[in-house]
């Protein structure tokens, strides 16, 4: 193989390559629960829930938070709905400073169809805006 080849699929990183995002997350899975809307002190919507991503036996459970107006727009959502969700990842710790926490922000939750209900599952069908 030449020098300037690269295997299909083997990231070329570290010898010059840019990488277009660097922080770019793409799940689908299921609404763990319905998503909590709340506000904040400075008027924004924020919509939390959990994805759980299942690949065979082994299950994850993914934090996911969006804004705003996607925040609105997750509120319709059920619990066990099948989603795809795009955004970024973000971490911090606990006040204390112990306890890690990893999530996604989401800026992209596309309900998907239900093969079990052949619908779109959320509370009032499409997610308008999303």
């Amino acid at each position: 193989m030449e020098k300037d080849e690269a295997e299909p699929g083997v990231s070329t990183a570290g010898e010059g390559a840019d990488l277009p995002y660097e922080n770019d997350v793409m799940l689908t899975g299921r609404c763990g629960n319905a998503p909590k809307v709340t506000k904040t002190e400075k008027g924004h919507l924020r919509a939390a829930f959990s994805l759980t991503v299942t690949r065979g036996k082994e299950r994850t459970f993914v934090n996911v938070v969006a804004w705003d107006a996607l925040a609105e727009s997750c509120g319709r959502l059920a619990k066990n709905a099948p989603l795809h969700v795009e955004g970024r990842l973000r971490s911090w710790k606990d006040d204390e400073g112990k306890k890690f926490q990893l999530q996604v922000v989401a800026n992209v939750v596309q309900p998907l169809k239900d093969p079990q209900t052949k619908g779109v599952a959320s509370r009032q069908g499409e997610l308008a805006g999303v």
